[in-house]
């Protein structure tokens, strides 16, 4: 089965789906009041007796305004049922495409993103979010009910961030709804917990009705605040400039010890041969006393060991 049978294929099964899809449109524009009260209203104008002129064209209006009616209905209804339909034939369609490419031989007839299904969002990221959008409308609930046990107390915030040594841009954001603001959900927890003990509730309680997310909703330390400068980029700075220090001395000390390996060594040139016989004769001349008469040598007194 090739790619051009199949896509013949998909036409034609198109054709014979749109026939099934009017007949379906036209049972169901048959039910539509409009439709109904269209043909009454041209029943009643076919049945009644010959009126004045004025009669015929109100009543001719009438007619046109109905008929107007019923098209309106016929194309909504078309609409409507054509998008429910179209995600369903696409995704036919990309299956025989896939299917024709699977089967033709040597991948030949092949196109760039046919066949492929379109990614859905995955389920697990939808749970997340739906578990951090009720991170944060209970995190500002519970905010709004600190707030006015606070305020029934005529406690400042200053007051309370006294008491409870809770970071005072972090008393503001839970009072003022600012989920995004707060830290993970465990600093959050001890927050609230904190508070409203020091306001004479039941902290843990409240603490409790924090459900637990999926994800935080906002990985932010809970020492950083709101007005502190953003970092991104710079924080890991110390240590990629540390890794670009080790790495340049390990290419240093490698270079140098392949120049070391590289490098020839020293040779010395070889002595010249001594001359011997020149050596035996100085030796000769100094071991040997000359006569001062011609011909006449005396050897040198031998000596005895006693």
């Amino acid at each position: 089965m090739t790619l051009e049978s199949t896509l013949i294929s998909t036409v034609v099964m198109s054709e014979s789906s749109l026939a099934e899809l009017a007949r379906e449109i036209e049972s169901e524009l048959s039910r539509e009041p409009a439709y109904v009260a269209a043909v009454a209203a041209i029943s009643r104008c076919v049945a009644a007796p010959s009126g004045s002129v004025q009669t015929i064209a109100t009543a001719a209006e009438n007619a046109q305004t109905l008929v107007k009616a019923v098209a309106k209905a016929a194309i909504k209804l078309a609409l409507e049922k054509v998008a429910a339909i179209a995600p369903k034939s696409r995704h036919q369609d990309n299956l025989g495409v896939a299917a024709a490419e699977n089967t033709d031989g040597g991948g030949k007839g092949k196109f760039l993103g046919f066949g492929q299904l379109p990614l859905s969002k995955p389920q697990s990221q939808n749970r997340e979010e739906a578990a951090a959008d009720r991170w944060r409308v209970a995190a500002i609930a519970l905010g709004r009910q600190l707030r006015e046990a606070r305020m029934a107390r005529g406690m400042s915030l200053s007051q309370l961030q006294m008491q409870t040594m809770i970071p005072l841009h972090h008393l503001k954001a839970l009072e003022d709804g600012c989920a995004d603001e707060l830290p993970e959900d465990v600093f959050t927890r001890n927050f609230i917990r904190r508070i409203g003990n020091a306001l004479g509730l039941d902290g843990a309680a409240m603490a409790a009705q924090l459900p637990a997310p999926t994800a935080p909703p906002r990985v932010v330390p809970a020492w950083q605040g709101r007005n502190s400068p953003s970092v991104s980029g710079f924080g890991n700075m110390p240590m990629y400039l540390g890794y670009t220090a080790l790495m340049a001395g390990a290419i240093a000390g490698l270079g140098h010890l392949a120049n070391s390996s590289a490098a020839p060594e020293p040779t010395f040139p070889d002595a010249p041969p001594q001359d011997n016989t020149q050596w035996q004769r100085e030796s000769d001349s100094r071991n040997s006393i000359t006569c001062p008469i011609e011909g006449c040598s005396i050897a040198p007194p031998e000596y005895s060991s006693q």
